[in-house]
């Protein structure tokens, strides 16, 4: 396995890292059994998964907190540490599958078509270094044709935005079943072509304590169980960086500062 040394340094250069033999077999066959179990529960439950060529499942985690090891690992912590610092949080996590489905009922629209990066600009440009990086676990082989992400190589350096329908000459995110690959959100970026194969995938999204997580992560859960957390989970979902109710309260949003 590559050391977060050579993974930070490919990440700075490249946009990208990729790394095998990250979770087992097993553990990426349990992965996906229990996605696609929760899959079928928000699809009767009437609640957002996606549409019937793009299923995705954010916030993956809620029906089981078990799954929270998808979000935090020593690896992931000793490279976030570095790309961002040792305060960095969870932004975005989500599931996604890029499969064709009989249903076509499912109408609702997803993020990631078209060609798009997921930092943020001030003025139009793209603020430096990156405000975020991302991390994408392979629970099924990423192949060409099974509808896997699709990149522009050293486009992180760049600092405008990409045009969604323009060509551009891309690369894929090519790698087996139980890779986890760190890449810089600045990448130019989008979802490939829909197939009829199963490519289960778990995209996470960290940035430094003070950027906005897209969900309220820290009432997803009932204090019974959010209390049993972990001091890394309960930072990356957000408990240590909540906003004060008042000044009465505390006067720093950064739990650990104190005053």
């Amino acid at each position: 396995m590559k050391s977060p040394r050579t993974i930070i340094k490919e990440v700075r250069k490249k946009g990208i890292s990729i790394v095998k033999n990250y979770l087992t077999p097993k553990e990426c066959l349990e992965c996906i059994q229990y996605f696609e179990k929760i899959y079928l529960k928000r699809k009767k439950n009437k609640e957002y998964i996606g549409n019937a060529d793009y299923q995705i499942l954010e916030n993956y985690f809620i029906e089981d907190p078990k799954f929270l090891f998808l979000i935090h690992s020593k690896l992931i912590e000793r490279v976030m540490n570095r790309l961002i610092d040792s305060d960095y949080v969870l932004i975005s996590p989500s599931a996604r599958n890029r499969r064709i489905q009989n249903n076509r009922k499912i109408h609702a629209k997803t993020s990631g078509v078209g060609w798009h990066n997921d930092t943020r600009y001030i003025s139009k440009k793209a603020i430096r270094p990156s405000m975020s990086y991302m991390t994408t676990i392979i629970l099924e082989d990423f192949n060409k044709g099974s509808g896997v992400t699709e990149y522009v190589p050293y486009s992180h350096l760049k600092s405008i935005r990409p045009k969604r329908d323009a060509k551009y000459k891309a690369k894929q995110f090519i790698a087996p079943a139980g890779s986890i690959i760190f890449w810089d959100s600045c990448l130019w970026h989008r979802v490939g072509k829909a197939s009829p194969k199963s490519r289960w995938g778990v995209f996470n999204t960290y940035g430094p304590w003070f950027v906005k997580p897209y969900h309220q992560f820290y009432k997803m859960f009932k204090e019974k169980i959010s209390s049993k957390f972990s001091p890394e989970i309960r930072q990356l979902l957000h408990f240590d960086s909540i906003p004060p109710k008042d000044q009465n309260e505390r006067m720093a949003t950064l739990r650990r500062v104190g005053f």
